[in-house]
């Protein structure tokens, strides 16, 4: 999908190459808001995510987000 983060194209090619075999859970040290965790599941591309976000102001926007897509 056009306009998507560097990142997640990196991660939508690591998950083509285990094709046939969804990973379980995707642990996402540093989540920020979620632009990688949240997509990643809600595409179908992992299971479940555990997103870990030490800064306050954005794991608040996180947990958010989370609530906002229906991801949690």
């Amino acid at each position: 999908v056009s306009g998507e983060p560097y990142d997640f194209e990196k991660l939508r090619a690591v998950a083509d190459l285990l094709h046939g075999s969804l990973p379980g859970t995707l642990l996402d040290v540093g989540a920020n808001i979620g632009t990688i965790c949240i997509p990643a599941v809600a595409r179908g591309l992992f299971r479940k995510a555990i997103a870990v976000e030490p800064e306050p102001f954005n794991h608040s926007l996180l947990a958010a987000n989370i609530q906002l897509t229906g991801s949690g």
